[in-house]
């Protein structure tokens, strides 16, 4: 039971923390795309398709900036989270299997 109640508040705790970086990720990212589209008037250039040599037409460029940095910042902070958990329980793992058997089966 008590293992239980630890796993469920570790777990809510690394989603937590997963929204909370995805979520600063989001706005760092939005404010950078967004200083570079409004910057040199380059949101009439997009506008009007002549982002790159006339011919490109982006339908809605300022919804997809919200939308696909939000996607990309979720995305962005899954893979940094997981991938801190994978070395976390792996140094933890191998620390115990360190004590348990001895340093040459930890490495």
């Amino acid at each position: 039971l008590v293992m239980a109640a630890i796993a469920s508040v570790h777990r809510q705790t690394y989603k937590y923390f997963e929204s909370s970086l995805g979520l600063l990720w989001q706005k760092k990212l939005t404010k950078m795309l967004h200083q570079k589209y409004f910057s040199n008037s380059n949101y009439y250039a997009v506008a009007q398709g002549g982002a790159i040599g006339g011919q490109v037409n982006i339908k809605d460029p300022d919804e997809r900036i919200v939308s696909d940095v939000k996607d990309v910042a979720d995305q962005m902070s899954l893979v940094f989270c997981e991938g801190l958990y994978t070395a976390t329980a792996g140094g933890f793992f191998a620390f115990k299997l360190g004590r348990l058997y001895g340093i040459r089966y930890a490495l």
